[in-house]
């Protein structure tokens, strides 16, 4: 292979290094290969190449949003997010005022 033909693989596993993807820079020759062998398209390639490097691993995103959403209406938190949200920002408010000279 030629400097020139080599020089993009060079400069993406440089910018995969900046960027701090390590899972994308291991994997994405070998999911390339592989996407093409299924006749995968390229959203599909790239969907799978960055939801490892997610927190969490690969879980899919509207999984995770909709699991979220209903966690939270079930069973609110305690704490602020329990609070309603008129009385979170009165305090809000109330707490970034400035006071008034005496």
């Amino acid at each position: 292979m030629t400097a020139a033909a080599e020089a993009p693989g060079i400069l993406l596993r440089h910018h995969l290094k900046k960027l701090k993807l390590p899972t994308v820079l291991r994997e994405y020759e070998k999911l390339a290969r592989q996407c093409a062998a299924e006749n995968v398209d390229h959203v599909r390639y790239l969907m799978r190449l960055i939801e490892p490097e997610l927190p969490g691993g690969q879980r899919p995103p509207d999984v995770a949003c909709a699991r979220g959403r209903a966690t939270a209406r079930r069973a609110p938190s305690s704490g602020a997010s329990a609070t309603p949200a008129s009385q979170r920002s009165r305090a809000w408010r109330a707490s970034t005022s400035t006071p008034s000279p005496a």
